[in-house]
């Protein structure tokens, strides 16, 4: 939907105060492309997987078996959460799966569900019919 006129001014007039405010916010708001910060959190991602899979395998070499025990799930918590959040920044990068977005999809309309009574009815009257 465009901006009214007035609109437009006042988002005008804002940047322009800013600008004058904090040119070098300004700056580097203007040159940050979205996928350099997707790509960031993907590496990220990738090393808290990695890790979490050092903390699983050091587990068991601690031999000490309670601590051990939390240790691995600990571990294996941190490669699930990992994987999760490098798959949702991935998605976000490539924009896969924005068109089944359950909120951005309009639902088909249906015609209202008949009621228990009515369908009972419709039977009865398809029975008595014959084939």
């Amino acid at each position: 939907m465009p901006l009214s006129d007035h609109e437009q001014r006042q988002l005008d007039q804002i940047e322009r105060a800013l600008y004058a405010e904090d040119p070098k916010f300004v700056s580097a708001v203007r040159s940050t492309d979205p996928k350099v910060h997707y790509k960031r959190r993907i590496w990220k991602a990738a090393i808290g997987f990695v890790l979490g899979l050092i903390v699983v395998m050091a587990g068991p070499i601690l031999n000490t078996m309670p601590i051990s025990i939390v240790i691995s799930v600990a571990g294996f918590l941190l490669m699930v959460f990992c994987c999760a959040w490098g798959l949702t920044s991935w998605k976000r990068m490539t924009g896969i799966g924005a068109e089944s977005d359950p909120r951005k999809r309009a639902k088909p309309s249906r015609a209202p569900k008949a009621s228990f009574m009515e369908r009972m009815e419709e039977r009865w009257r398809r029975r008595h019919e014959g084939p």
